[in-house]
């Protein structure tokens, strides 16, 4: 799954501590252009897919 994040809402500090949370369970690749990080997530086996809406609330956790 590819979502996209506003760069003016979200620390490039929190988007790398919210993917590494993920790693144990997904694969992620980070990119970006001017606007946007774009995060595509594929998970490592079978499971609960990881939501835009996960990861966007792991994403403010780590920005407080």
């Amino acid at each position: 799954m590819i979502y996209r994040f506003n760069k003016s809402l979200y620390s490039k500090v929190a988007l790398l501590k919210a993917s590494y949370n993920y790693t144990n369970k997904a694969y992620i690749h980070l990119d970006s252009d001017e606007d946007y990080y774009i995060v595509d997530i594929e998970m490592k086996k079978d499971g609960d897919l990881v939501s835009e809406k996960e990861f966007e609330n792991e994403m403010l956790a780590q920005s407080v």
